[in-house]
């Protein structure tokens, strides 16, 4: 289980057993993993990619520019992240790097993404 606190940070949890695994990071407004050792978290104003290994939690923030995301997930058998901005605009990513930029015909938030499984 993946956790964001209001105080900053984020948690790797093991749910069987109650035990903390990891802590460190950002802590967002939405994470989602992109596999067993691979998550996101999104706060607003930054993206950070996580790879745990452990206990270590190591970082790389995306370079966002004026995106700023509000939601994350991985599509595409968990192969393409995607991010939603906070004006309504969905991004693709190549890794840390920015993609295609979709644009809305609304200027609200985009604060969910899911995906359908096994798409």
């Amino acid at each position: 289980m993946l956790s964001s606190s209001d105080l900053g940070g984020t948690a790797i949890y093991n749910w069987a057993n109650g035990t903390k695994l990891a802590d460190g990071g950002i802590g967002g407004i939405n994470m989602n993993w992109k596999n067993e050792d691979e998550y996101a978290v999104a706060s607003g104003n930054e993206l950070v990619l996580y790879t745990h290994n452990g206990s270590l939690i190591k970082g790389k923030k995306c370079l966002i520019g004026d995106h700023k995301p509000c939601s994350v997930n991985f599509v595409f058998k968990s192969q393409t992240m995607i991010t939603g901005g906070v004006n309504g605009e969905i991004l693709t990513w190549n890794g840390s790097n920015p993609g295609k930029v979709f644009k809305s015909t609304h200027e609200s938030a985009v604060w969910t993404i899911e995906k359908a499984y096994g798409k």
